[in-house]
Protein backbone atom coordinates (compact mmCIF):
# COMPACT_ATOMS: atom_id res chain seq x y z
CA UNK A 1 0.00 0.00 0.00
CA UNK A 2 1.29 3.25 -0.78
CA UNK A 3 0.79 6.46 0.92
CA UNK A 4 0.10 10.10 -0.38
CA UNK A 5 3.08 12.96 0.92
CA UNK A 6 -0.05 14.19 3.07
CA UNK A 7 -1.00 10.68 4.71
CA UNK A 8 2.69 10.09 5.60
CA UNK A 9 2.66 13.65 7.26
CA UNK A 10 -0.12 12.74 9.11
CA UNK A 11 1.26 9.08 10.45
CA UNK A 12 4.73 10.34 11.01
CA UNK A 13 3.08 13.15 13.69
CA UNK A 14 0.47 11.07 15.19
CA UNK A 15 3.13 7.81 15.21
CA UNK A 16 5.55 10.33 16.92
CA UNK A 17 3.08 12.02 19.73
CA UNK A 18 1.71 8.32 20.64
CA UNK A 19 5.57 6.96 20.96
CA UNK A 20 6.33 9.89 23.28
CA UNK A 21 8.79 11.75 21.35
CA UNK A 22 9.32 15.03 22.55
CA UNK A 23 7.65 17.67 20.92
CA UNK A 24 11.26 19.11 19.74
CA UNK A 25 9.93 23.11 19.87
CA UNK A 26 9.12 22.41 23.74
CA UNK A 27 12.31 20.99 24.48
CA UNK A 28 14.46 23.53 22.65
CA UNK A 29 12.43 26.39 24.04
CA UNK A 30 12.47 24.98 27.61
CA UNK A 31 15.72 23.41 28.03
CA UNK A 32 18.18 24.97 25.58
CA UNK A 33 17.35 28.57 25.87
CA UNK A 34 17.26 28.21 29.82
CA UNK A 35 20.83 26.50 29.41
CA UNK A 36 22.04 30.17 27.19
CA UNK A 37 20.18 32.44 29.46
CA UNK A 38 22.50 31.20 32.26
CA UNK A 39 25.53 31.77 30.18
CA UNK A 40 24.81 33.87 27.87
CA UNK A 41 27.42 33.96 25.33
CA UNK A 42 27.51 35.97 22.06
CA UNK A 43 28.33 32.90 20.08
CA UNK A 44 26.06 30.75 21.96
CA UNK A 45 23.14 33.02 21.04
CA UNK A 46 23.82 33.32 17.79
CA UNK A 47 23.86 29.72 17.32
CA UNK A 48 20.59 29.33 19.17
CA UNK A 49 19.03 31.93 17.24
CA UNK A 50 19.75 30.09 14.03
CA UNK A 51 18.85 26.34 15.24
CA UNK A 52 15.12 27.85 16.56
CA UNK A 53 14.81 29.91 13.30
CA UNK A 54 15.75 26.56 11.31
CA UNK A 55 12.64 24.57 13.45
CA UNK A 56 10.33 27.41 12.75
CA UNK A 57 11.15 27.03 9.02
CA UNK A 58 10.75 23.50 9.23
CA UNK A 59 7.68 23.15 10.97
CA UNK A 60 6.25 25.71 8.04
CA UNK A 61 7.36 23.91 5.81
CA UNK A 62 5.50 20.69 7.05
CA UNK A 63 2.25 23.00 6.95
CA UNK A 64 3.08 24.35 3.52
CA UNK A 65 3.49 20.80 1.94
CA UNK A 66 0.18 20.07 3.77
CA UNK A 67 -2.00 22.75 2.88
CA UNK A 68 -0.94 22.48 -0.78
CA UNK A 69 -1.49 19.09 -0.93
CA UNK A 70 -5.17 19.84 -0.19
CA UNK A 71 -5.57 23.01 -2.08
CA UNK A 72 -4.25 21.15 -5.19
CA UNK A 73 -6.59 18.24 -4.89
CA UNK A 74 -9.33 20.71 -4.06
CA UNK A 75 -8.86 22.73 -7.27
CA UNK A 76 -8.27 19.09 -9.99
CA UNK A 77 -11.85 17.85 -8.52
CA UNK A 78 -14.14 19.32 -5.63
CA UNK A 79 -15.72 15.91 -5.34
CA UNK A 80 -12.22 14.24 -5.23
CA UNK A 81 -11.57 17.02 -2.30
CA UNK A 82 -13.91 15.65 0.03
CA UNK A 83 -12.86 11.42 -0.93
CA UNK A 84 -9.07 13.17 -0.10
CA UNK A 85 -9.88 14.32 3.60
CA UNK A 86 -11.75 11.71 4.14
CA UNK A 87 -8.97 9.38 3.52
CA UNK A 88 -6.60 11.67 5.61
CA UNK A 89 -9.17 11.38 8.48
CA UNK A 90 -9.28 8.02 8.19
CA UNK A 91 -5.35 7.88 7.92
CA UNK A 92 -5.71 9.88 11.17
CA UNK A 93 -7.82 7.52 13.40
CA UNK A 94 -6.12 4.06 11.67
CA UNK A 95 -2.70 5.14 12.68
CA UNK A 96 -4.09 6.66 16.14
CA UNK A 97 -5.97 2.96 16.81
CA UNK A 98 -2.38 0.83 15.72
CA UNK A 99 -0.15 2.74 17.95
CA UNK A 100 -2.81 2.77 20.51
CA UNK A 101 -2.83 -1.27 20.42
CA UNK A 102 0.88 -1.68 20.13
CA UNK A 103 1.00 0.93 23.03
CA UNK A 104 -0.96 -1.59 25.34
CA UNK A 105 0.96 -4.83 24.06
CA UNK A 106 4.05 -2.44 25.52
Amino acid sequence: MEFNESQQLVIGAITTAMLGIPNIQAVFTKEIIGIVLQNPAPLMIFLVSILKLGLVVISLDWLIKLAKNIEFTYNRHPRTFWDYIGTLILTGLITFIIMYILLQKI
